[in-house]
């Protein structure tokens, strides 16, 4: 984990936020990982279930979420919502704190979690 790593995924929010629907973003991150449809097939999905994913002629399920997630390196919550997932994200916080007073923003996630 980099000592940047939150900072860095705040600045690109605005752009994961942008991708309106589950199937945009499936497409996004499986391009800029520079990925096949083909690529994905390791997940146990076809590659035209996906590309039907990705047109949004098809409705993902967990378990294809899940599949897809693990390959693209992102979490279920971001493919369902283009948001992170505050329960990583405050992981994420107090790694990179390494034992050391959090900032107010681990407390604001942690409620958020819990709402």
């Amino acid at each position: 984990m980099t000592p940047n790593g939150f900072a860095t995924r705040q600045r690109n929010r605005r752009y994961r936020l942008a991708i309106a629907s589950v199937g945009d973003r499936i497409r996004a991150r499986r391009t800029t990982l520079g990925l096949s449809l083909r690529d994905v097939a390791p997940s146990g999905l076809s590659p035209g279930y996906v590309s039907r994913l990705e047109r949004g002629e098809r409705q993902a399920s967990g378990k294809a979420l899940r599949a897809l997630a693990a390959v693209l390196g992102v979490s279920v919550h971001w493919l369902e919502t283009g948001r992170d997932d505050p329960a990583e994200l405050l992981a994420q916080l107090v790694l990179e704190h390494k034992g050391k007073p959090l900032p107010p923003r681990a407390t604001a996630l942690a409620r958020q979690i819990l709402d």
